[in-house]
């Protein structure tokens, strides 16, 4: 069997992990317009930072100031995560970038279930940062516990993301990744 049907084999039996796993980040109310969730915010990152450890990652999160609100108190800006797997100067590097902040969201804006408890409906994933961006960062990191050993584009008030669609994007990813990390000088 080649590595990639290894790895697109190992991300269908999983999927369910993976969905868990958006549904955790989803239901953490990291809302950046939101000053009362600056620590949500803080312990987003901060799960991130675990589930990076967790693949032998090392991670560190960067402190970046201070905000100052309207009324001139301040409060401390959310880190930077920085996380790094793997070492060798002989291999390639990839960047990945993604903001685990989310934007405000309420039943009375419209949506159609609580914002912040994923939902599947009609094979269709719903909650806030589900494709803005915790989705896309998520399947990143899912992705790369097979290949460290790898959008729906929606932004309404119902963002939605298909669950088909989000585990083979993540199969695709993994796919560019491997093809990426062959590549001779």
């Amino acid at each position: 069997m080649s590595a990639l049907t290894t790895l697109f084999k190992y991300v269908d039996e999983n999927q369910d992990r993976y969905i868990k796993k958006l549904a955790d980040w989803v239901a953490i109310q990291s809302v950046s317009a939101w000053p009362e969730k600056r620590g949500e915010i803080r312990r987003m990152m901060e799960v991130a930072a675990g589930d990076i450890k967790q693949l032998g990652g090392s991670v560190e999160l960067v402190d970046i100031g201070k905000q100052k609100l309207p009324d001139g108190s301040e409060i401390p800006l959310p880190p930077i995560l920085l996380g790094k797997l793997g070492s060798n100067p002989q291999k390639k590097t990839v960047c990945v970038y993604g903001h685990l902040d989310v934007q405000p969201a309420a039943l009375e804006d419209g949506w159609d279930s609580e914002p912040f408890t994923l939902v599947e409906r009609d094979g269709k994933l719903y909650g806030r940062g589900a494709t803005d961006d915790k989705g896309p960062v998520a399947g990143k990191n899912v992705m790369l516990l097979p290949v460290g050993s790898a959008d729906d584009g929606a932004h309404s008030q119902n963002e939605k993301l298909n669950r088909h669609n989000y585990v083979e994007g993540t199969k695709m990813l993994a796919a560019y990744l491997y093809e990426v990390s062959q590549l001779k000088d």
